[in-house]
């Protein structure tokens, strides 16, 4: 939290990730100490020498309180520092330090893939269904379907070659998650 006598400024989260909002989140004073309803109020973000100035809107409660977001576009520390013109120089006094982490590779790509599930589900037998395509679903699944089971019994916990097999597939998952950014 960024404090001053007459500014107040908070952030939504501790720590952001590159390319998704912070929200920021100010309550203005004037000189009297009284909520300002309807003045101009900036955060200056600075990162490696840019500077991006956000307006900050005032809310509907009209109790001093502004609100207002901006995306990072860089990994690494931001400087937010609020700006008042009606303040002049004791608004920058409210100055806050953010911390920007680079995005995980895990979640650059969160949408489904439909040709890969439609293949998935012709290959398996099933069916692939958008949720446009629901009422299909339902139907599908109380269609006949000839089952046979087969049941073998295993003793896991007596196989030592199954435990190395699972221990070197988990610490070569934790690899691979460690060199690609993932961990």
């Amino acid at each position: 939290m960024g404090d001053s006598a007459y500014v107040k400024m908070t952030l939504s989260e501790e720590q952001g990730r590159v390319g998704d909002p912070v929200h920021l989140e100010s309550y203005v004073t004037d000189r009297d100490f009284f909520p300002l309803s309807d003045g101009e109020v900036y955060a200056v973000v600075q990162f490696s020498g840019e500077v991006e100035r956000v307006r900050l809107l005032p809310q509907s409660s009209g109790a001093g309180l502004y609100r207002g977001s901006f995306i990072p576009r860089e990994a690494g520390t931001h400087s937010i520092t609020a700006e008042v013109p009606v303040l002049g120089e004791e608004a920058a006094k409210t100055k806050l330090d953010f911390e920007v982490t680079a995005g995980s590779a895990e979640m650059d790509s969160i949408f489904p893939d439909h040709d890969v599930l439609e293949k998935i589900a012709r290959t398996t037998g099933g069916g692939f269904y958008t949720a446009r395509e629901a009422a299909g679903l339902v139907s599908g699944l109380f269609s006949p379907v000839d089952v046979r089971l087969r049941t073998t019994q295993y003793e896991l916990w007596d196989s030592w070659p199954l435990l190395a097999v699972v221990l070197a597939l988990v610490t070569t998952e934790w690899s691979l998650r460690k060199r690609w950014g993932m961990a």
